[in-house]
């Protein structure tokens, strides 16, 4: 391959990476399977499984990039990544009109309003704080908390230079 060739490769491969690193990527354990699970939620529904959480985000990345690279071939859109996006605080919730009465009651006994009880009862569940600021709609700039997570240099394997 000549280095004009080598040349575009590369600046196609690094234009591709910088749109993978739009998208959520995310690594937990399974206690079920015993195992991490790397997933991508707006490219593909399934996961990567493996022993070692770095490794499995290593193999993560690289399925996005193999992804975008399938979707860019077929000459389809990318789907729109979440993890730029600044979320309101609201959502329309639709529930069983018994579901939205027992809320309605539990939040009156709890002396407190319908939209409090359920963000504090849904922080429960999830294990997010709900402050009582969060539940009067503080919103999060996710651009602000990202700067706070520190600048790791990457693998070598990783590096675009």
């Amino acid at each position: 391959m000549n280095k004009l060739k080598l040349s575009e490769a590369q600046n196609a491969n690094s234009i591709r990476r910088m749109k993978a690193a739009q998208y959520m990527k995310v690594v937990t354990w399974s206690e079920e399977d015993k195992c991490f699970i790397g997933r991508c939620p707006e490219l593909f529904a399934g996961g990567i499984h493996g022993d070692n959480d770095l490794s499995v985000y290593r193999e993560l990345c690289q399925t996005v990039d193999e992804w975008i690279a399938t979707i860019e071939d077929d000459e389809k859109p990318l789907p729109k990544p979440t993890i730029s996006h600044i979320y309101s605080g609201k959502f329309v919730l639709r529930m069983s009109p018994a579901m939205h009465e027992t809320l309605a009651i539990r939040a009156a006994l709890e002396k407190e309003s319908l939209n409090t009880y359920t963000v504090k009862s849904l922080a429960s569940l999830t294990g997010i704080e709900a402050s009582e600021r969060a539940a009067r709609g503080k919103k999060v700039n996710i651009r602000r908390l990202l700067a706070k997570v520190p600048d790791v240099a990457p693998p070598d394997e990783d590096r675009l230079d």
